[in-house]
């Protein structure tokens, strides 16, 4: 029982994680590269409907936080998760990749970088568990 909890916390941990990280890169991004100006990105439906107006430069910082959100979740669960490391870093990636594909479809527009976004999940949720798995040998080889 006490490995449950603590796997469901792990998850829980890694996606308030990847929540935190992917808010502040973007809402840095949007100092940078601020989204065309009649466009209110707080409201689903403006976005929907000016999605027209976004250039390769607004998409930059989304990727990037999408990107660098999904390793640090999959190090996070794989370091605090008892039991399934693998499993549930692996899981953090196709989960993302299923939000992605859901929000695509929603938005009702397939382009270079909803397709980037579907396919960087899973490898960098596995590159997220390797760096965890590399740590962990490094700590293991000093003790």
């Amino acid at each position: 029982m006490q490995s449950l909890i603590k796997n469901i916390l792990a998850v829980v941990l890694a996606i308030l994680a990847a929540g935190i990280i992917s808010y502040c890169i973007i809402v840095i991004g949007h100092l940078i590269v601020p989204p065309p100006e009649i466009m209110d990105t707080n409201d689903f439906d403006s976005i929907k409907r000016n999605f027209h107006l976004f250039q390769t430069k607004h998409f930059l910082f989304p990727l990037f936080a999408h990107m660098i959100s999904t390793f640090v979740a999959s190090y996070v669960v794989a370091r605090f998760a008892a039991t399934y490391k693998f499993i549930f870093a692996l899981g953090i990636g196709i989960v993302f990749t299923m939000a992605s594909l859901a929000l695509s479809l929603r938005i009702n527009q397939f382009h270079w970088m909803g397709i980037v976004e579907l396919v960087q999940y899973i490898p960098l949720s596995f590159l997220g568990y390797k760096y965890w798995e590399l740590r962990e040998s490094k700590k293991k080889a000093i003790v």
